[in-house]
C-alpha cells in the first residue's frame, strides 16, 4: 500500500481541463472546508483552485485574508495555489489585485507567487515597479528580485539598478541584508553577462560591501558564497580585492593569498560534504526505520573516504558588524591549522551496526571538526520534530558543549515517521535565542542568528508534518512526485519543496542532503538545489555524490511542470492495480476517487466491476468516478446508497452497454481535454 500511497501525487498531475461546473467545484470545496484537518482543507482548496477557473481563485483570494490557524501556514498554501493555478490574462490581473491590497512582511510569499506569474506574462517591469519603491516594505521588494529570477525572463533591467538601490540601503541590518543578498542572486542569475561593462558596472558596488562595518557577517558570508558561483570557485575571500579582480578578468596575485590568507580554518564536513558556515544546522531523521541494520555494503561504501579531503576556506568575517570571530585590528581571527582533524577510518566501526548508530558517528565526527567560534544546532525528526535536548539554539562548539552533546546522542533511540518538513521548518525557524514566534524563518531573529548552514539527513520518504494525523498514530500519509502540483500535506514531496522554497527565500542558507537506504534522491537534489548545496546517497546501487548545480536545470516547484507520459502512465497502472487487488476497502475507494480525479478510460471497466464490491464504500466511489470520468450525470447511471444486488447487476449491464457504444468518442474527448 506504500506503493500506492506514493504514487497519489503523480497523479494529480495529469494536465486536465478545469472539468465540472463552478457550483460543483463550489460545493466540494465548501465541505472539504469543514475538516478539522487541514490536510484536507488544503486538498479541497487545491482542487477548487485546479477546476473552479477565475471565479475560485478570487474566493480563495479573500480567504487569504482571513485565513484560519495555523495562520502563516494557511497562507502560504494559499498564496502557493494562487500562484501555480493563475495562468489566463485574467486570472493574472486578479492576482495581482490580490497582492496589492497585502503589503506586510508576511505577505512575501504572496508577492513572489504573484510577480512571478507577471513576470512571465510581461517581463522585467513588474518586478522594477516594485523594487523602485523604497516606501515599500523591504522583504517585499526582496520578493520581487526572487520572483524575476524565478520567471526566468532575461534581461538587464533589474541588474541596472543594482547602483542605485545600493545608495539607498535600508537602516535596520534585518532589512539591509535581505535585500542586499537578494540583489546578490541578480548577479548570480546574470553570471554569463559577466564579462560585459554592464553586468561590471552593476557588480562592483555590491562586491565593494564586503569591504563595509555596515555589512553583516551573514551577509558577507551569504555574497562571497554568491560570488563563488557567480566565478565558479570555492575559494570565499571575505573582502572585495580579490573578487573586484575576477571581475575584471585580471588573475588573483598569491600575495592576496599570504598573511591574511594563509591562516585558514578547515571546513567541517558531515557524511563527506564539507560546510563552508559559521552556525551549522544537522536535521536527523530518527524515525523507525533508521533502527534497519546497514548492510555489509552499505557499511563498506561508508567507511570510503570522500574524494577529497576537507577543503581549508578563509574565515569570511572581517571588518564589519562580525557575529563570527574577529581579531582585534578588525581582520579575520588567524586560526591554527588543524593536524589533529578525526577521519573516517577512526570512527568506531565495531560500534555501528545500524543506521541511527553509523547517524550518530557521523554527527560526533563533524561536531569534532568545528572550531570553537563556531556554532552547532541539531534537530531530530520522526513525527515530531525538536532539538537535540539543551540545545535549543545555535551554541558555540566549546569543547566543554561538544562533550555534552555528544553524549546525548548516545541516548537517542528511533521511532516513529519521518516528518522532515517539521525538522527543516524547526531548524530554520530558530533563531539566537531559540525558536522564534511561529517557526518564522525570515524574522529578524532568525535571519540574523540562525543557521547559515544545513545538512538534513534522512533514509526514506517523508510521510508526517506538524499538522497530520500520523502524530495521532494514524498510519502513513501520501507520498509523492517532486514535480507533481498537487498539494495534501506536507508529506506530499511536492509540497514539502515549495514550502522550504518559502522558508529559504529571504534567507539563503546553504543546504546539503545526505540520504540512507531507501531514501528519495530526487527528493534530495530538489531540496539541495534550493540551497546550494551537495547530495550525497548510500544505498543499494552504490555511493552517489551529485553537485546540482552541475545538472540540468529542473523545473521549479511553482512552475506545474509537465510530468513525462510514460510516468502518468505509470502512475494510472498502479492506481488500476490498487483498485483490483488492494485488501483495504478504504484504499480501495481512494484509488477509485483517484481514478476519477485522473479522467482514467481504462480503468471503467473495473469501475463497472466494483460496482459490486462487497464494501459499500467502494461501490459508491466507483459510481462517483464513472459519472465524473464519462460526464453521466443523469439519474439513470446513479447508484443509490443502500441499492440491493439485482439493481447493482442492471447497473452494470447499463454502464457496460454505453460504454461499449461510446468508449472511443470518450478517449477522443478526455484527449483534448489533456492537451489544452
Amino acid at each position: 500500500m506504500r506503493a500506492f500511497l506514493s504514487l497519489i501525487l503523480l497523479v494529480a498531475c495529469a494536465p486536465l481541463a478545469r472539468g465540472g461546473e463552478f457550483e460543483d467545484a463550489h460545493a466540494a470545496y465548501v465541505q472539504g472546508l469543514r475538516s478539522s484537518q487541514l490536510r484536507e482543507r488544503t486538498h479541497a482548496r487545491f482542487l477548487f483552485a485546479r477546476d473552479g477557473g477565475e471565479r475560485a481563485l478570487a474566493l480563495l483570494g479573500r480567504a487569504y485574508a482571513k485565513p484560519e490557524s495555523p495562520k502563516m501556514q494557511v497562507r502560504s498554501l494559499l498564496a502557493s495555489l494562487l500562484g501555480g493555478h493563475a495562468r489566463t490574462e485574467a486570472e493574472i490581473a486578479l492576482l495581482k489585485s490580490i497582492r496589492q491590497k497585502h503589503r506586510s512582511r508576511e505577505d512575501a510569499w504572496l508577492w513572489y507567487q504573484a510577480l512571478r506569474r507577471e513576470c512571465e506574462r510581461e517581463g522585467a517591469a513588474p518586478a522594477m515597479i516594485a523594487l523602485r519603491d523604497a516606501k515599500l516594505d523591504c522583504h517585499l521588494r526582496c520578493a520581487a528580485i526572487e520572483a524575476w529570477v524565478a520567471a526566468g525572463v532575461g534581461g538587464q533591467a533589474l541588474l541596472q539598478q543594482i547602483p542605485q538601490i545600493l545608495k539607498t540601503l535600508p537602516r535596520k541590518p534585518t532589512e539591509r541584508a535581505a535585500l542586499t543578498e537578494s540583489l546578490a542572486q541578480l548577479l548570480l542569475a546574470a553570471r554569463e553577462e559577466r564579462a560585459s561593462e554592464s553586468y561590471r558596472t552593476a557588480a562592483r558596488p555590491l562586491i565593494k560591501l564586503l569591504d563595509s562595518k555596515r555589512t553583516h557577517a551573514r551577509t558577507r558570508l551569504t555574497l562571497a558564497r554568491t560570488l563563488g558561483r557567480v566565478f565558479e570557485t570555492d575559494l570565499l575571500y571575505p573582502t572585495a580585492d580579490p573578487w573586484l579582480r575576477l571581475l575584471a578578468q585580471e588573475p588573483v596575485p598569491p600575495a592576496l593569498l599570504g598573511s591574511r590568507y594563509a591562516q585558514q580554518t578547515y571546513r567541517p564536513t558531515f557524511v563527506g560534504i564539507p560546510a563552508t558556515g559559521v552556525r551549522i544546522g544537522y536535521v536527523i531523521d530518527v524515525s523507525g526505520s533508521m533502527a534497519e541494520p546497514l548492510t555489509a555494503y552499505e557499511k563498506e561504501l561508508l567507511r570510503r573516504p570522500p574524494a577529497e579531503k576537507p577543503k581549508p576556506a578563509p574565515v569570511v568575517t572581517g571588518p564589519g558588524e562580525a557575529d563570527g570571530p574577529k581579531a582585534k585590528s578588525g581582520k579575520s581571527k588567524q586560526s591554527k591549522p588543524r593536524s589533529n582533524l578525526p577521519t573516517v577510518a577512526d570512527l568506531p566501526w565495531h560500534r555501528i551496526h545500524t543506521r541511527l548508530d553509523a547517524v550518530r558517528e557521523f554527527l560526533k565526527q563533524s561536531l569534532r571538526m568545528l572550531e570553537p567560534e563556531q556554532e552547532f544546532l541539531i534537530v531530530w525528526f520522526e513525527n515530531e520534530a525538536m532539538a537535540l535536548g539543551g540545545f535549543d539554539r545555535p551554541t558555540k562548539a566549546t569543547p566543554a558543549n561538544v562533550a555534552k552533546a555528544i553524549r546525548k546522542l548516545d541516548a537517542r533511540e528511533p521511532g516513529g515517521g519521518t516528518n522532515m518538513h517539521g525538522g527543516i521548518r524547526r531548524a530554520l525557524g530558530t533563531g539566537a535565542r531559540g525558536p522564534v514566534r511561529g517557526l518564522d524563518a525570515a524574522s529578524a531573529e532568525a535571519l540574523l542568528g540562525g543557521c547559515d548552514t544545513l545538512f538534513v539527513l534522512s533514509d526514506g520518504s517523508p510521510n508526517a508534518d506538524d499538522w497530520s494525523p500520523a502524530m495521532a498514530g494514524a498510519g502513513p500519509l501520501p507520498t509523492g512526485g517532486v514535480d507533481t502540483p498537487f498539494f495534501w500535506d506536507y508529506g506530499t514531496r511536492y509540497q514539502l519543496v515549495d514550502d522550504v522554497r518559502r522558508l529559504n527565500l529571504l534567507r539563503k542558507v546553504e543546504i546539503h542532503c545526505v540520504g540512507i537506504g531507501e531514501s528519495s534522491q530526487d527528493l534530495l537534489i530538489r531540496l539541495a538545489r534550493l540551497g546550494h548545496g551537495k547530495v550525497r546517497v548510500i544505498g543499494a546501487e552504490g555511493l552517489t555524490t551529485v553537485d546540482p548545480a552541475k545538472l540540468p536545470p529542473a523545473a521549479a516547484p511553482g512552475s506545474d511542470p509537465a510530468p513525462t507520459p510514460d510516468g502518468i502512465r505509470e502512475s494510472e497502472l498502479q492506481l488500476i492495480e490498487s483498485l483490483r487487488s488492494d485488501p483495504e476497502p478504504k484504499e480501495r475507494a481512494l484509488a477509485a476517487k483517484m481514478l476519477g480525479d485522473f479522467f482514467s478510460v481504462d480503468a471503467v471497466p473495473l469501475l463497472i466491476d466494483r460496482l459490486a464490491d462487497d464494501s459499500e464504500t467502494v461501490r459508491l466511489a466507483a459510481s462517483r468516478a464513472l459519472r465524473q470520468i464519462c460526464d453521466k450525470q443523469g439519474q439513470a447511471f446513479h447508484l443509490a446508497k443502500g441499492s440491493a444486488a439485482p439493481v447493482i447487476a442492471s447497473l452494470q449491464a447499463l454502464w457496460r452497454a454505453w460504454f461499449k457504444t461510446n468508449e472511443a468518442a470518450l478517449r477522443e474527448a478526455i484527449a483534448r481535454q489533456r492537451t489544452k
